[in-house]
Order: structure tokens, then C-alpha cells, then sequence
């Protein structure tokens, strides 16, 4: 099987160069979309605002969109913008933020329906206020003389309906929101995307494809890194991004949802280390042939796979200094497939991350945090009758437990993935990923608060304690029970991976008489941990991985 890979030369004239060429040949060779119009729904030169609430304010499927763009456009004169604000409603005045900007999305709704109550509420209050608060906002963008998108919000996982969140029936109104954002937009000219019904048919093709739940909301209202993903590959169909852009003065068009590629695409490992190519294995029911072209950062490619049922190898064209992702950074390698008028992409996340060999001592640990020249107090983990300690120090001498937010309060959190083999590092969040805080509080005594708040049955498997120090606080936390009444005991023997993080948060009074908080972070990392496991730091219980890093990899798939 002979292979078309782009070659990019070191030398810094000949790279330029090389950069040129490839982004034109990728536009050149972009494929068309299904339909009469092939056009992107941007034109040159537009200023996007991208709009919402805290799942905007995480910037995962905001960067996403932006990469996708410059994976099919490189260069392109297209700005995107993105401005979340954690907690707020519809009602929210975004007067300042919208002014200059040629398109502008907004999704809003989740902080209506779940701050409404279970019992007490008001629907047709809730229904009416979100309405006019949704066609408020649209007025006033369209007065701006912005072209405005409106998309649904994704459901929320009521299962954590007794947690920190008040869920149950939330669902019930969020389900009846797009609604009214299509009568918005039909009423005002405005553009609706749907968010949250294509999110819930992704959370079916999980299922299937798995055969178990993938919880897309680690705490019941924010979606992971999966989920993100797939906010923007709605908007990458819809908004037609990889189309030709269009040019000011023609009509703008939404496109429908694209037929996928009807091929089967898998790693051939999880873990990569540092030098291995990245393979990956691509399958189709029928012999076919696949235009593939693959961006990553200013490289990038095209290349015709013929595809069998027996399956064809891909070695990703990227050499072992072009791979030197250091732990707590990561990158990614878009790739489109196109056969026809099918259409797929696919992000293939590349996380470096540090690895501890539990299995070659009795315990690791080191200081908090990790890099930096002031510790806040130390960490160590070891294995103990089966089970598995987690302790240290924390240095505070001035302990404060009075946030109002259980994440803000005083104490250690601990972020573990326990899940098998197969499924660990992944990025779509399950049961078995874990997210404990160990809060600290000295009045009216000294005391220990444990909350988990992901993940299901910690509270059963394990017990912690802290004691009061000259300098702070000590803690431990030891997992040893069952997770749920049928699990038998923990038994670290049988794991062979563990992921892990350690952070400290410490709460104090800023000069200006408000309360504030320092959330001292264990290692450095891109992103938040909260959306990518793949950060979380391996505790290598077999030896199975070579040296003290390693790459992670986690392909997404529509």
C-alpha cells in the first residue's frame, strides 16, 4: 500500500515554504458538502462571539470550533471569540461584550431549569421569562447588526439529582427550551442549532457502541471533554466549516447534519512512548477509497487510503521531535475523512503525563506542587493490605472552612481514575472516575469533611481523617472496601494503572476585606483536569510503561 505523507523540511525558509504548499493543497483538495450549497456559513473577515455560561466559559468546544477552522481553512481571516460567565441565567446583559462582531451564538438555559426547584416551580414563569429573555438578547445583537445563532443547551444527567445540584425534573424544561428558540428564530431571522438533540443521540451511539451508560456530565451539569467535542462538531455540520468560505455580500446557509464515513476507526495502543509512531487502524465494511487529510498545528496533509474489512494501518506523519509533548501539555491531530458526499472528522488527543512505578517501590510522593520554588506541603501514595493510602501534608496556619462553595472551602482534592484497563485515561468520564475533596475546618473543633462529588461509591470504599499540625494539617484518605454492596474489597494487586491528582486549596481574606481562595495546583497542565483524565498522573502498578512519562492517547469519533 503506498502512501502520499507530507514531508516537512527543518530548514526554517524550506518549512515556510512547505507550509505554504500543504495549506493549499488541503484547501484545494477539501471535499465538498452533500447538498446544492457547498459554501461555509462564515464569510472572510467575520468576528464571532461565541456566548454562555460556564460550559462556554470552559473553552473546550470554543478552541475545538477554532481548530476545526483552521484545520480546513489555515490562515483564514475568521476571528472567534468566546465569553462564558459561570452561573448566570438568560437574563444575563451582555451589552458590553457584543458590540463589533459579526455573527454571535449564544447558548443559555442549563442555570434556568436547574435553579428553578423540583417542587415549587413555576413552568410556564420559567417558559415565558427564558423567552423573553432569549428574544431580548437576540434584539439586541440583530441592533448591533450581528447575524445571531441560537443553540439549545444539552440536557443535564438528573442521576445526580441529591448531589450538589438541584436536578430532578430540570430535564423537563430544558427539553421544551429549543422550542422556543426555534420560534425565536423564526420570528426574528435568527439561525438555531441543535445542541442539545444532537448531543442526546451521541450519548446513544456511546451506549451502543460500548455497551454501557458514558456519562457525558461528570457532576451532572458540565460536559467532559467527549461531550465538548461534540458541541463542536455540531457546529463544524451545521456551520458548514469545512466548505468554502464565503465572501461578503452572499447569502448565508445552515447545512444539514453530514452522513458519516461509514468506517471504523481505532488505536493501536493507549499509551505511546517517547520516539514510537502513532499507528492507528481504519476499517470499512466494503473495499473503499478515503480521501484523509490531517492537520496538526502548522503541519498538515492529504493522503487516498484504500480501506478493507480486514483493516489498513495508518502511521501518522509525524516525526519524534514534532511528538515531544511534555506531561501536563497536550495536542491534537485533527483528521477529516471524506468518500463521496460522506463526511467525518475525528481529534486525536495527545496528552503527555507523568508516570510513578508504585510497583518498584513501597511508596512515591514528592512535594506540592510539583514545579515552582514555594511548597505548600507534600503528597505520598502506597499500597497498604490491599488497599491503597493517599496522604500528606499540608502547610496553612490560617485554616478557613467558611466558603459558601465546598470546592472553595480549606483542604486537599483528590482526582482518582480507577477504571480498568481498557477504559482507562479516557476522556469520556465514567463511574469509576473519581473527584473527593477533603475539606478542613477548626471550628467549633477540628474536624475533616470528606464530599465526593464524581464518581460513584467512594463515600462506601474508603475513610479519611486529618489532624491539626504546627504549621497546618496532616490527611489521608484509604481505599480498601467495596465500591457498592455487591463489590467485594478493593484489592490494588489486581490494578494495573491508576490516575491520580493532588491538589491543595487555600482559603484566605484579600486586601480589599473579601474572601478569596488559592487553589495551589499539583502539576502544571493545559487544561483543567476537570475535562481531560488523560492529565491525571500514572501510578504504574505492573511496570508495564518504560521511563517517567509517556504519551496518552485518546481518539474521538463522531
Amino acid at each position: 500500500m503506498k502512501k502520499c505523507y507530507m514531508t516537512v523540511s527543518h530548514g526554517v525558509l524550506k518549512r515556510h515554504v512547505v507550509y505554504l504548499l500543504t495549506a493549499l493543497l488541503c484547501l484545494s483538495f477539501a471535499p465538498s458538502h452533500a447538498g446544492e450549497d457547498s459554501r461555509c456559513f462564515l464569510r472572510d473577515g467575520d468576528r464571532w462571539l461565541i456566548l454562555g455560561d460556564s460550559i462556554t466559559n470552559n473553552g473546550t468546544y470554543v478552541r475545538m470550533v477554532r481548530r476545526m477552522l483552521n484545520h480546513f481553512h489555515p490562515g483564514s481571516d475568521i476571528e472567534i471569540n468566546g465569553t462564558g460567565i459561570d452561573g448566570i441565567t438568560s437574563d444575563h446583559a451582555f451589552s458590553k461584550e457584543n458590540t463589533n462582531f459579526s455573527v454571535v451564538s449564544i447558548m443559555l438555559g442549563t442555570n434556568d431549569a436547574i435553579h428553578s426547584g423540583y417542587d415549587k416551580v413555576d413552568r410556564q414563569k420559567v417558559l415565558g421569562a427564558y423567552r423573553q429573555s432569549m428574544l431580548k438578547i437576540v434584539k439586541l445583537h440583530q441592533t448591533n447588526g450581528s447575524i445571531v445563532l441560537l443553540l439549545s443547551s444539552p440536557l443535564v444527567d438528573e442521576n445526580f439529582g441529591r448531589g450538589w445540584w438541584e436536578l430532578r425534573n430540570s430535564n423537563e424544561l430544558l427539553r421544551e427550551f429549543p422550542q422556543i428558540l426555534q420560534e425565536i428564530a423564526k420570528e426574528t431571522g435568527a439561525y438555531y442549532i441543535p445542541v442539545q438533540e444532537e448531543m442526546e443521540a451521541y450519548s446513544i451511539r456511546l451506549q451502543k457502541t460500548f455497551g454501557i451508560v458514558r456519562p457525558l456530565y461528570p457532576d451532572g451539569v458540565h460536559p467532559n471533554g467527549w461531550a465538548q467535542y461534540q458541541i463542536a462538531k455540531t457546529l463544524w455540520e451545521h456551520l458548514n466549516v469545512s466548505g468554502q468560505v464565503s465572501q461578503k455580500g452572499e447569502e448565508r446557509r445552515l447545512a444539514p447534519a453530514f452522513k458519516p464515513v461509514p468506517v471504523e476507526v481505532s488505536l493501536c495502543t493507549k499509551f505511546s512512548e517517547r520516539g514510537d509512531p502513532i499507528k492507528l487502524r481504519l476499517k470499512s465494511s466494503e473495499p473503499v477509497n478515503v480521501s484523509l487529510g490531517w492537520s496538526y498545528g502548522n503541519l498538515r496533509g492529504r493522503t487516498t487510503l484504500p480501506l478493507t474489512p480486514e483493516g489498513t494501518e495508518w502511521i501518522v506523519p509525524l516525526k519524534k521531535e514534532e511528538l515531544n509533548v511534555k506531561p501536563g501539555q497536550n495536542r491534537t491531530l485533527v483528521f477529516d475523512l471524506a468518500s463521496g458526499t460522506d463526511r467525518s472528522i475525528h481529534i486525536l488527543d495527545i496528552t503527555g503525563t507523568r508516570v510513578w512505578h508504585l510497583n518498584q517501590e513501597k511508596a512515591v510522593g514528592g512535594d506540592i506542587p510539583l514545579e515552582g520554588t514555594q511548597k505548600h506541603g507534600t503528597w505520598k501514595i502506597s499500597k497498604y493490605e490491599g488497599g491503597l493510602l493517599l496522604s500528606g501534608t499540608v502547610i496553612d496556619k490560617d485554616i478557613r472552612g467558611d466558603a459558601e462553595l465546598f470546592t472553595s472551602r480549606d483542604g486537599v482534592h483528590i482526582f482518582l481514575d480507577l477504571r480498568q484497563k481498557q477504559r482507562f485515561a479516557e476522556l469520556a468520564f465514567d463511574e469509576d472516575v473519581h473527584f473527593l475533596c477533603l475539606t478542613i475546618q477548626e471550628k467549633p473543633y477540628f474536624g475533616v469533611g470528606i464530599s465526593p462529588s464524581w464518581g460513584r461509591g467512594l463515600s462506601f470504599a474508603g475513610y479519611g481523617g486529618a489532624r491539626k499540625t504546627a504549621d497546618g494539617y496532616d490527611w489521608h484518605f484509604y481505599i480498601s472496601h467495596g465500591f457498592k454492596d455487591r463489590d467485594k474489597s478493593f484489592d490494588v494487586e489486581k490494578r494495573d494503572f491508576i490516575g491520580f491528582n493532588i491538589d491543595i486549596v487555600d482559603g484566605g481574606v484579600g486586601s480589599d476585606g473579601k474572601k478569596s481562595f488559592e487553589w495551589v495546583k499539583f502539576a502544571k497542565t493545559d487544561y483543567e483536569v476537570q475535562n481531560f483524565p488523560s492529565f491525571l498522573q500514572i501510578l504504574d502498578m505492573k511496570n508495564e510503561l518504560k521511563g517517567d512519562e509517556v504519551l496518552v492517547l485518546n481518539l474521538w469519533e463522531p
